[in-house]
């Protein structure tokens, strides 16, 4: 269970994660305006968290004249500055602001910056880590009005903000049974409202027999359905093994449970070369295969969301 600190009054929050993507720390964190109130503030730096930090690279020939601009802008990483501050009730209260602040925001260690919108309900996170330890300023003991302010230097080599996951899955019962006997093909309906590319994941299900999925390599440029890859180049899989593949490209392309898949995680050199489009917000039908598995068989298709900022954006604005 997470340790939480819980505010009716949040803007933001800071949360903690461990390497299976669970919640250990939740913390949630007031504006400036309310800098006389219990908790944990994120006092400024903002600015540095709205443009995606992008470049535009200039093409020049050896011969030719002048330059074009490329067609493929440079993202760049974000690195700026928070301001955060702590207020507490009495001394102790404050040091518990303080030692729940410092326990998630550690360098060398991921924290995750959660913005909510004007809803208070719609919420986008960026992963963002210490480039050092905050520098101490204060002329006066840390503390001494039950209150602290800190600058801390900021990273994040991710610079998208990500919002709650959409997926769908799909169940071998609802599969259509081929002429051949033995595949069975059925559909999931995949889009993207966001302000930037989709990488698509899929992860099976417990399988109780041997099976092969086939999947679709997202959408092609024409927003026609991708070419069908098959998950297992090798043969079926046996009964009980697990994994979650990542079709963005410098992600590890096969994640496994059962360690005995390590080689073919690697997929044998395939690729996935499609992302979803930004900006698509109507459903495109993407066909999926199954050879064998039982009547349990199931796959979802989980379609993170990549913002530029963090707020704003949606297709359906446009």
């Amino acid at each position: 269970m997470a340790l939480c600190l819980t505010n009716r009054a949040r803007k933001y929050q800071l949360i903690k994660r461990d390497a299976a993507g669970n919640d250990v720390i939740v913390l949630d964190v007031l504006d400036a305006s309310n800098f006389d109130r219990r908790g944990i503030h994120l006092l400024g730096g903002l600015g540095g968290l709205y443009y995606l930090p992008k470049t535009q690279p200039i093409e020049k020939s050896a011969y030719g004249e002048g330059a074009k601009p490329s067609d493929n802008p440079r993202v760049n990483e974000r690195s700026s500055q928070l301001r955060f501050g702590t207020v507490g009730k009495d001394p102790a209260d404050w040091v518990w602001m303080e030692t729940l602040l410092w326990r998630v925001l550690k360098v060398g260690k991921d924290a995750v910056l959660r913005i909510y919108d004007i809803d208070g309900v719609t919420w986008r996170e960026l992963t963002i880590r210490l480039l050092e330890s905050p520098v101490d300023q204060t002329k006066l003991q840390l503390g001494i009005r039950n209150t602290a302010k800190h600058t801390v230097d900021y990273f994040a080599g991710d610079p998208y903000w990500y919002g709650p996951l959409d997926s769908v899955t799909l169940k071998r019962s609802d599969m259509v049974l081929q002429p051949d006997g033995v595949t069975y093909r059925g559909t999931v309906d995949v889009w993207n409202p966001t302000d930037s590319l989709g990488w698509l994941e899929w992860a099976n299900g417990q399988e109780t027999a041997p099976f092969t999925w086939k999947i679709p390599d997202a959408v092609n440029p024409d927003l026609t359905p991708g070419r069908l890859v098959p998950l297992t180049p090798n043969g079926p899989l046996r009964p009980g093994q697990e994994f979650l593949v990542q079709t963005y490209p410098t992600r590890p392309r096969v994640l496994c449970r059962d360690d005995s898949l390590a080689g073919w995680a690697n997929l044998r050199g395939m690729e996935f070369d499609n992302p979803l489009p930004a900006e698509m917000n109507t459903p495109v039908s993407l066909p999926v295969e199954l050879v064998g598995g039982a009547e349990t068989s199931q796959i979802t298709c989980y379609m993170p969301r990549r913002w530029e900022r963090f707020v704003g954006g949606e297709s359906e604005d446009l």
